[in-house]
């Protein structure tokens, strides 16, 4: 009797692989892979919002309690369209794009509003908020781009055999 790698040996000198085939991805579960698959995306796209609250600058809050105007509200989904610059905040909901300018997320928690006023003609709201968070640091409640799944990262090795959950 030979062992069971001599055998596996003798059945890999006397076959051919299969030649790769291309098909629907829904019907390639349960087949095995042929070349390595790799994101063609980045995940998140952008440097996102962990919490809601205020995007701001973290050198903002290193001296203590602080009221800085805000600039605008945004929501997962939304693009933010103006810039976080010394003074200033943009109210920022879990999962939103961080603005440009700024580099932490107070979480809303640690902060209270102060004034709300409102145009009669449907303008956007005039607010300020009050902050008392001299902890927070730069990066603080961000997660960056890329940090899930980076473009070009190899997520599925040539040999794997696919699966319903890796096909969707």
């Amino acid at each position: 009797m030979i062992s069971v790698e001599e055998a596996l040996s003798c059945i890999a000198r006397a076959t051919r692989p299969l030649p790769a085939v291309d098909l629907p991805i829904t019907a390639a579960v349960g087949r095995t892979l042929t070349d390595d698959v790799a994101s063609d995306i980045d995940s998140p796209p952008h440097d996102k919002s962990m919490v809601d609250g205020y995007a701001v600058l973290a050198s903002d809050l290193a001296a203590g309690p602080v009221e800085l105007r805000v600039l605008e509200e945004v929501t997962a989904g939304q693009v933010p369209t103006q810039e976080v610059v010394a003074g200033t905040a943009t109210r920022i909901m879990t999962g939103a794009p961080i603005p440009a300018g700024a580099d932490a997320v107070v979480m809303v928690e640690r902060t209270r509003q102060v004034a709300e006023t409102r145009s009669d003609l449907g303008g956007s709201p005039s607010a300020r908020v009050a902050i008392d968070d001299a902890r927070l640091r730069a990066g603080h409640n961000i997660l960056p781009r890329a940090t899930s799944l980076a473009r070009g990262e190899v997520v599925l090795r040539t040999g794997h055999r696919l699966r319903g959950i890796e096909v969707g």
